[in-house]
């Protein structure tokens, strides 16, 4: 298959099946604001298919409502740029925080909805013990 940059029409279908999924897995159902769309369908997508998987997890545990708007997005959606940093550098404390309440403090569950591995969540945890 030719990179996600050369087949920005998939963005909207996966994007949408990747909601789908995370609803199916417990996870808060949300849409996407059209101009959260714009931002990713502009985005390069270095990090392919996994990379836009991983943003919109992301984009669920900032989301506050029904809709994922660009506040929601990663910070390098925004910018147009990708951080392609190491997996605990994508996390923030509150998101860690937002994913921790919304699972009831199961880290697996909390990994599995930041888009990471366990043993990155638990690095990051120990990096940031003040997030419980």
């Amino acid at each position: 298959l030719p990179p996600l940059r050369e087949r920005k029409n998939d963005i909207p279908l996966l994007a949408e099946e990747f909601l789908r999924q995370a609803s199916e897995q417990g996870q808060k159902t949300a849409g996407l604001s059209k101009k959260a769309l714009s931002i990713m369908m502009d985005y390069p997508w270095p990090g392919n298919v996994r990379e836009l998987q991983n943003a919109l997890h992301y984009a669920l545990v900032k989301c506050k409502g029904r809709l994922i708007r660009p506040e929601d997005l990663p910070m390098e959606l925004k910018s147009g740029r990708s951080s392609r940093r190491g997996p605990t550098r994508k996390l923030n404390p509150e998101m860690v925080q937002a994913a921790l309440d919304r699972t009831g403090g199961n880290k697996a569950k909390a990994a599995r909805h930041l888009g990471v591995g366990r043993a990155t969540l638990y690095r990051f945890l120990e990096e940031f013990p003040d997030v419980s």
